[in-house]
């Protein structure tokens, strides 16, 4: 238990974890209310993400350190989402740069798409690079309490010898 009450962990699960996975077969007026859709969804989940980091001054009883892994777990998910969802988007507009036969409409729409999902690739990525380095910085304070422990530890087998 790191003094997070577990209904807002389960809340800011639920509301990140996604719905569906990314359909290639879906027409192309359901793909552009989906592109719409996956754009605001993923600064919906940047949102939450950066809600919750500012939990991290409202519970002074709270294990920050556990607290920051869990931000670290969840930014880690979105960030590996987002590349998916990229390497989709990619690999379709190759796939439409090499069909002659291609709408050049549908090219310009998969194109946007891609340039999207790598703007979103860019936005997790820097608020995760925030939380990897915070995670650093934690690890190696605990660390250095382990560390002092086991030395307060063996100075006080040393005296009782």
């Amino acid at each position: 238990n790191n003094g997070v009450p577990n209904t807002s962990i389960d809340i800011m699960k639920k509301s990140i974890m996604p719905k569906e996975k990314i359909d290639e077969n879906k027409d192309d007026n359901h793909e552009k209310k989906t592109e719409d859709s996956n754009k605001s969804e993923n600064d919906h989940y940047i949102s939450v993400l950066l809600s919750a980091q500012e939990h991290t001054k409202c519970y002074p009883y709270m294990d920050a350190n556990g607290f920051v892994n869990q931000l670290y777990n969840a930014w880690d998910a979105l960030c590996n989402q987002n590349v998916e969802s990229l390497r989709l988007a990619r690999r379709k507009v190759m796939i439409m740069k090499a069909d002659p036969k291609a709408d050049p409409d549908a090219l310009i729409v998969a194109e946007n798409t891609r340039n999207e999902k790598a703007d979103a690739c860019t936005k997790s990525n820097i608020c995760f690079y925030k939380i990897r380095a915070l995670k650093s910085v934690c690890d190696q304070q605990e660390k250095e309490k382990q560390e002092k422990g086991n030395e307060g530890n063996e100075s006080k087998n040393k005296t009782s010898e």
